[in-house]
């Protein structure tokens, strides 16, 4: 069974998700600086020092649709999330 939840710890502190609950999962790879958001930071961020530097010649190419399909994945996450917290805050003000 996953852990109580612990935001702080997930997002500042943990040094993996492992056993962590859906939400100290989710926070753990959006703000932690070993989630896999600040993985790919690091990542986007050789990329372009390597290209800078001369060492790739262009940019690793993903195909556009790919790139425009996670994209819009990622606008949709945050647009579900917006209405959830809409939601969250109408229900606590009905109470």
């Amino acid at each position: 069974m996953p852990s109580k939840s612990n935001p702080s710890y997930a997002m500042h502190l943990a040094t993996s998700d492992e056993g962590m609950c859906l939400k100290d999962f989710t926070l753990f790879h959006a703000f932690n600086e070993n989630g896999a958001m600040a993985i790919k930071l690091e990542a986007n961020k050789a990329i372009n020092k390597a290209i800078d530097d001369g060492a790739l010649n262009m940019i690793l190419s993903p195909n556009k649709f790919k790139a425009q399909y996670h994209v819009q994945g990622v606008k949709d996450d945050a647009k579900k999330a917006h209405t959830k917290i809409a939601e969250a805050y109408s229900a606590m003000e009905a109470a």
